[in-house]
């Protein structure tokens, strides 16, 4: 019996051939995508993004980081939250400089934060960067603060 052409079928869009013998297709890693059938590497998400998805086929998996976080490099599978005492409005950002650091009395607890929170009305602070709300004062006797922060 004689066997017919063989057929070559490219990878799937989500995947690329890894292969020098072309036997072989492996899916694109997180952080990376191929919108193709056929192609030999992975596009990666830009730096200020991030996609957790292995095997996407295309760019709407890379996420923007939201405020707060950022990408230095692309291909991320997360991003990095700015520092405690630190917050951000950027929404993708690709660069740590975009975490500024909390106002005098205003302070932020945890990482990734979009806003720093505010000493409390009868309190101040002068603390720059503050990561405790410890840093907010109480107004000595005689003195007050209407304000919060």
């Amino acid at each position: 019996a004689a066997s017919g052409p063989a057929v070559c079928a490219a990878c799937p869009a989500g995947s690329y051939f890894t292969a020098v013998d072309g036997a072989r297709c492996a899916i694109c890693l997180a952080g990376k995508y191929s919108a193709s059938a056929g192609l030999s590497s992975c596009a990666a998400c830009p730096a200020g993004s991030y996609s957790p998805v292995p095997g996407a086929s295309n760019a709407s998996t890379c996420n923007a980081c939201p405020a707060g976080n950022y990408s230095l490099s692309s291909g991320s599978t997360q991003c990095t939250g700015c520092p405690a005492g630190t917050s951000s409005h950027t929404l993708g950002a690709s660069t740590a400089a975009t975490c500024t650091p909390c106002p005098a009395g205003r302070y932020a607890t945890t990482p990734g934060g979009a806003e720093c929170a505010a000493c409390p009305k009868g309190s101040y602070s002068s603390a720059v960067g503050a990561s405790t709300p410890a840093t907010c004062t109480k107004c000595p006797a005689g003195s007050y603060s209407a304000a919060v922060g």
